[in-house]
């Protein structure tokens, strides 16, 4: 999982106080947002395999960020917001939220718990 809001996002949170989750986020809003429904819960399920899960802590513009989060965060997500129970392993690297995919030392990162099952630590 690479920057996945398991724990919700602080973002999706203000998008619905300003009413504006559903022109943006459509039908994900509510299982984007930290206080979730047991009913949304429910449907996220439990792990049952191994998961790695890299998140980022170098927001893109940061002083936007800093508005939105209160903790480390990757512009989009808050870095403990990416944690899950049952995780295999977890990493927070120094990209963004949007650059993730596109950052060698994450595909890197993703290459090796493929291989070896966990994160090759720095």
């Amino acid at each position: 999982m690479l920057g996945t809001p398991n724990g919700g996002s602080e973002l999706a949170d203000l998008l619905y106080r300003l009413r504006l989750d559903r022109p943006i986020l459509n039908h994900a809003g509510p299982l984007l947002r930290t206080r979730r429904n047991a009913a949304t819960q429910i449907l996220l399920g439990a792990i049952d395999h191994p998961i790695g899960i890299i998140a980022g802590n170098r927001p893109a513009i940061g002083a936007v960020s800093n508005l939105v989060f209160r903790a480390p965060n990757d512009g989009k997500v808050s870095v403990a917001a990416t944690y899950l129970p049952g995780q295999t392993d977890h990493l927070v690297l120094p990209v963004a939220h949007t650059a993730m995919i596109y950052a060698r030392l994450v595909v890197d990162q993703v290459a090796h718990f493929l291989k070896d099952g966990g994160f090759r630590r720095m």
